[in-house]
């Protein structure tokens, strides 16, 4: 599953000394009316 218009990317710096980098994708997902934006 590929990225797709409207999905999140996120760069997250972790780590003792911020040295991992790490990435989130979410994707909106509307259900009942409500937005959701869980991690894929």
């Amino acid at each position: 599953m590929g990225l797709k218009v409207g999905d999140k990317v996120i760069f997250v710096l972790h780590g003792n000394h911020n040295d991992h980098l790490g990435i989130l994708v979410q994707r909106n997902i509307k259900l009942l009316g409500s937005e959701h934006w869980p991690d894929l």
